[in-house]
C-alpha cells in the first residue's frame, strides 16, 4: 500500500480515544479516511463501524469509493465486498457501513447492538444533531481487543454547534480526550488540478468569509448584523407527523456554472402546531433540472404542493414543473412587501421556539446565520424558499404579506 500523509499519521499514531479530522475542499481527508480504514483490517478481530448520520444506500453512496481505494492501493483480491460490509479475506476483519438515520428515526439504540465493535469512523460529523444520542453510541464502544479508537471526520463547523462546544473548547467534555488534525488543499495540492485553483482563488476574492469556512476549514460564527443567529435554531432527532408538507421553490436567474443555486425545500406544519424543515436539494440546476427535484422531493415526501413565486419566474416555474410532472399540487405566491419585512416575522417564529431543523441543514444554516440584509442585499435562495414555506405554513392566516392565489 502507498505511504501514509504525513498530515494524518495521528490517525495511527495517537493514543487518545478521539481523533477529529476536519478539513477544508480539496484536502485529501475522504481518501485519508477509507485509506485508515482498510489498514485497519489487516489487524485481526477489528469490526470498524464506518458511520454517516444520513447514509442512503451503502452500496450505492460509499462503498464504491473503497473499492477505488482498493483499486489504487492494488488490494482489492484481499477484499470481499458484500452489501453494506467489506471483509479482509486474509484476516477477517471487516468494515460495517451504516447510517444513524433511518426513515423519521435515530437508529443509535441498533447500532449499540453490532457484536465485538472496536472502531467507529464517523463521516461527515457535522450532521450529527446532538450530544445526547452520539453518548449512547459512544459509551457502548468497549472491546477490550483493540483501542477503541472514534474518528470524527467533519467540515468546518460552527462555533455554537455541539461538535465545536464539546470538542474544540478547554471546558469541553472530550477536549482533553481528543487529538484535533485540520487538513487544507495544502496538504493534497499535487492531486488538485489549476482548474480547482482557479475556482478556489475566485472564491477567495468575492467572499472571504466562504473562503476560509470552505476551503481553510476555519470554524466560523455568526455574522454581525444577521437576523438569525444560531442558537435561535432549534433541532429535533424524531420528526413528528405532519398535517401539511409544502415544497418551495425559489429559482434561481440563471443555470450557468456560475450562477444562484435554485432553493428547494421540504417543510411541514405539524399535529403539534410547530413549523419543520427537514429536507434541502438546492443547487445550480438547469430549469429541468430544477424541476426534477422539486418534484423529485414532493414525491419523496408525498406533499400537499409546490409553491413558486411569480414574481420571479412563477409561471415559469409551474409550466416547466408540469412538464414533469403535470400530477402535482402548485401554489403560486407574490411577494408585496421587501425580503427583510418578509423574513422577520419568520425570525420571530424561530426565537419563539415554534420551528425546527431536521437531519442535515448544513448549508440552510449557513445561509440564514451569513446573510447580513444592510450589507448583502441580495438574499439567498435557501433562505428565501424557507420564508416562502413558512409564511404559507405559519403565517398565512395571520399576516398580508403575500396576496396567495390557488
Amino acid at each position: 500500500m502507498s505511504r501514509i500523509n504525513e498530515k494524518h499519521k495521528i490517525l495511527y499514531t495517537s493514543n487518545k480515544r478521539y481523533v477529529y479530522e476536519k478539513g477544508g475542499r480539496g484536502s485529501g481527508k475522504s481518501y485519508a479516511i477509507s485509506d485508515y480504514a482498510l489498514r485497519l483490517t489487516y489487524d485481526t478481530n477489528r469490526v470498524v463501524l464506518f458511520l454517516r448520520y444520513t447514509m442512503v444506500s451503502a452500496s450505492i453512496s460509499i462503498v464504491p469509493e473503497f473499492e477505488t481505494q482498493m483499486e489504487l492501493q492494488e488490494c482489492r483480491g484481499d477484499f470481499h465486498v458484500s452489501g453494506s460490509d467489506i471483509v479482509n479475506k486474509t484476516t477477517g476483519s471487516k468494515i460495517i457501513f451504516k447510517g444513524v438515520k433511518t426513515s423519521s428515526l435515530n437508529q443509535t439504540a441498533n447500532l449499540k447492538s453490532i457484536q465485538g465493535l472496536t472502531d467507529v469512523i464517523y463521516d461527515e460529523f457535522e450532521e450529527h444533531p446532538d450530544q445526547e444520542s452520539f453518548d449512547k453510541l459512544d459509551e457502548s464502544i468497549r472491546s477490550v481487543v483493540a483501542s477503541n479508537k472514534i474518528v470524527l471526520v467533519s467540515n468546518a463547523l460552527h462555533k455554537h454547534s455541539w461538535q465545536h462546544k464539546q470538542f474544540f473548547e478547554p471546558n469541553g467534555l472530550y477536549y482533553t480526550m481528543t487529538d484535533r488534525v485540520l487538513s487544507t488543499w495544502r496538504d493534497n495540492v499535487e492531486n488538485l488540478s489549476d482548474s480547482w485553483h482557479q475556482k478556489r482563488l475566485l472564491v477567495k476574492e468575492k467572499n472571504r468569509k466562504k473562503y476560509l469556512r470552505d476551503f481553510e476549514g476555519e470554524n466560523y460564527d455568526d455574522v454581525e448584523g444577521a437576523l438569525w443567529n444560531y442558537g435561535i435554531i432549534k433541532r429535533c432527532s424524531i420528526l413528528p407527523e405532519m398535517k401539511i408538507v409544502v415544497i418551495p421553490v425559489d429559482p434561481a436567474v440563471t443555470s450557468d456554472p456560475d450562477s444562484d443555486e435554485h432553493g428547494i425545500l421540504a417543510m411541514g406544519l405539524g399535529y403539534d402546531g410547530n413549523g419543520y424543515v427537514f429536507d434541502d436539494v438546492s443547487g445550480i440546476y438547469t430549469p429541468n433540472g430544477m424541476a426534477m427535484k422539486a418534484t423529485g422531493l414532493y414525491n419523496k415526501w408525498n406533499a400537499n404542493y409546490i409553491i413558486g413565486e411569480v414574481n420571479n419566474g412563477g409561471d415559469f416555474i409551474e409550466a416547466v414543473i408540469r412538464s414533469v410532472d403535470n400530477t402535482v399540487g402548485y401554489k403560486k405566491v407574490h411577494a408585496s412587501r421587501g425580503k427583510v419585512t418578509r423574513a422577520e416575522p419568520i425570525v420571530n417564529l424561530y426565537e419563539q421556539g415554534i420551528i425546527y431543523h431536521y437531519g442535515n441543514l448544513d448549508k440552510l444554516e449557513i445561509e440564514l446565520t451569513s446573510w447580513n440584509p444592510s450589507k448583502d442585499k441580495k438574499s439567498p435562495n435557501r433562505l428565501d424558499s424557507l420564508v416562502w414555506g413558512f409564511t404559507e405554513l405559519l403565517l398565512k392566516k395571520q399576516l398580508n404579506f403575500a396576496v396567495w392565489i390557488d
